[in-house]
């Protein structure tokens, strides 16, 4: 067949190119938005540890764009919004508006049932060079993600039930005997207009032996 083939293309396929470029288009154009609008921020602090490590640079998606909060979510938001020394904090999102968040040696109930968790192999940290026993934590909505807890009886591990609010979160590190959060009343409960983004990827990570190449572009999960 004549490579210059003057036939003209069928409605059908007309129909299904331009559906075709519409999709990429948007696509890309979702992309791009993402990429302009996402907060970078970096992490200073081990109470996110193992998913986030201090010196790691964090791209965050701002919530007006992605849709609400959800269970399993690691995000940043402002503590002492209305004051000129508010600071962004990282942690994950553990309770929603509705919730009943409660903690018993170590182990979190939510609405009254136990998270499914399983002991893993220890995880040693950069910054603590004993091996910290590690648990495999899975929220009801589906997320997993890993805990770190050296002590079931530290001082946030038994906590009395707490409803979460309308408006309200439930917030914790997963490193959760170095974790300020919502057990702690320096922390409390997050608004949800104080909450900015969640983690979308480490664009960079380094420490103190050098650039941590293997982290590098990896989802937060």
């Amino acid at each position: 067949m004549d490579a210059t083939d003057p036939r003209p293309m069928s409605r059908t396929a007309k129909f299904a190119a331009i559906a075709a470029l519409s999709a990429i288009g948007l696509i890309v154009t979702a992309t791009l938005a993402t990429l302009i609008v996402t907060k970078k921020f970096v992490t200073v602090a081990g109470s996110m540890s193992p998913a986030l490590e201090p010196g790691e640079y964090v791209a965050f998606a701002p919530y007006w764009l992605i849709g609400e909060p959800q269970r399993g979510d690691v995000a940043t938001f402002w503590t002492n919004a209305n004051s000129d020394s508010r600071t962004v904090w990282i942690k994950r999102i553990i309770g929603v508006p509705g919730d009943f968040i409660a903690l018993h040696e170590g182990e979190v109930l939510l609405n009254g049932e136990p998270v499914p968790r399983r002991e893993i192999p220890p995880v040693t940290l950069q910054d603590w060079p004993l091996p910290q026993p590690a648990f495999e934590e899975t929220l009801p909505s589906g997320p997993t993600y890993v805990v770190l807890d050296l002590d079931p009886q530290g001082q946030l591990d038994n906590t009395a039930e707490v409803e979460v609010p309308p408006g309200k979160y439930f917030v914790m590190g997963d490193n959760r005997d170095n974790s300020y959060d919502s057990r702690s009343e320096k922390v409390g409960l997050v608004s949800r207009d104080d909450l900015i983004g969640k983690a979308v990827i480490r664009y960079f990570s380094a420490d103190t032996t050098g650039i941590r190449f293997d982290r590098i572009g990896t989802r937060v999960r």
